[in-house]
């Protein structure tokens, strides 16, 4: 049922591994997701109940990540 199907997203950033990325957006943004790739990626699940301010919030988070 497509209706019923998620999206998964695998992001990495250049200046810093995915076990930091996974950290800070759990502890600054209280997103739940979790390290992948032995460290290297954040994976992230595209749940049927998740609003596009919540994809906004995630964008807005990494652009900030990405800087520091």
């Amino acid at each position: 049922d497509l209706q019923a199907a998620t999206g998964i997203a695998t992001i990495s950033l250049d200046n810093m591994d995915g076990v930091t990325v996974s950290a800070a957006l759990r502890e600054r943004w209280n997103m739940i997701q979790r390290a992948a790739l032995w460290g290297t990626s954040v994976r992230i699940s595209l749940a049927a109940f998740v609003e596009e301010s919540d994809v906004d919030l995630l964008i807005d988070s990494l652009a900030i990540l990405a800087t520091e």
